[in-house]
């Protein structure tokens, strides 16, 4: 599985990644580690927060064939760079 570690997450960004995902329609499991799921583009990331290290692993569990990893990647990037403080 094809997985990405975060670094410098806060409890308070981790808050917040929660809020957006799910304002904008995807399921997010309670806690600390669970799954993301967008329901409507077929993906499930698996992600375990680390509150002591403040680093947030996210691992592509479920894609559709025709979509690249890569392009799930880029678009978490994305959404960091634009919400994410600095």
């Amino acid at each position: 599985m094809d997985a990405r570690t975060f670094p410098r997450i806060t409890p308070q960004d981790f808050s917040r990644i929660r809020f957006l995902l799910e304002s904008n329609g995807m399921e997010v499991s309670p806690g600390s580690q669970g799954t993301i799921r967008h329901a409507k583009h077929g993906i499930d990331l698996g992600f375990k927060y680390n509150e002591v290290s403040h680093e947030l692993t996210l691992t592509i569990e479920k894609k559709p064939f025709l979509i690249p990893s890569s392009a799930i990647w880029n678009e978490v990037q994305k959404s960091f760079e634009k919400h994410m403080p600095g």
